[in-house]
C-alpha cells in the first residue's frame, strides 16, 4: 500500500479544511528556517512574521509572570525589538513599575498640551520596554513644578533592567 498522497487527495483535503475552518490549514512543520546567525541563534527574517518572535516571547513571559497586574494597552514594535505598556491609572503604573523593578528615580513626568503622564524605560528579556501611565489627575501647571529635591538634571537619569 502506498503512503503517497496524490494531488487529487491533497486538493480534496484542502477543500475539506476550507469548508470546515473557513481557511487553509497552516503548514507549521514546513516553514522555511531563517538562514542568518545572530548570537548563536538564527535571526528571524525581518520580512516574515517571525520578526515578531522576540517581542512576542517577552510579552508572553510578562503575561505569565505578571498576569495578576492591571491590564495594559500593548504595542509591539518588532523592527525595534521594543514593547510599550500603557496603563490608565497612577496605581496601575506603580504596580507595573514595581513588578518590573524600575526604580522610582527612573520615572519621568511628561506633558504635552493638556496631557500629563508618567513614563519609564527598562529592558525585559532582551526587549526594550516602555511603561506609560495616564490618568494622573494633574493639570499641566502642577506637573511643571519640580519635585522637592530635584536637581538640575531632574528625575529619570537611570533605567532599570530585568
Amino acid at each position: 500500500m502506498s503512503t503517497h498522497t496524490s494531488d487529487t487527495d491533497k486538493a480534496e483535503q484542502l477543500a475539506a479544511a476550507v469548508a470546515e475552518y473557513g481557511a487553509l490549514p497552516v503548514p507549521v512543520g514546513h516553514l522555511p528556517q531563517p538562514s542568518t546567525e545572530q548570537g548563536g541563534q538564527a535571526a528571524p527574517d525581518p520580512l516574515t512574521m517571525a520578526a515578531h518572535r522576540p517581542v512576542a516571547d517577552a510579552l508572553v513571559d510578562l503575561i505569565g509572570m505578571f498576569g495578576h497586574l492591571p491590564v495594559a494597552y500593548v504595542t509591539m514594535h518588532s523592527a525595534a525589538d521594543s514593547l510599550d505598556l500603557q496603563v490608565d491609572t497612577a496605581a496601575g503604573f506603580e504596580a507595573w513599575r514595581a513588578a518590573l523593578q524600575i526604580t522610582p528615580d527612573a520615572v519621568e513626568l511628561g506633558t504635552f498640551g493638556d496631557s500629563v503622564w508618567l513614563e519609564a524605560r527598562s529592558v525585559f528579556r532582551g526587549v526594550r520596554l516602555e511603561l506609560c501611565g495616564d490618568g494622573l489627575g494633574l493639570a499641566p501647571e502642577q506637573a511643571a513644578v519640580p519635585p522637592p529635591g530635584a536637581g538640575a538634571a531632574g528625575p529619570g537619569a537611570s533605567e532599570g533592567a530585568l
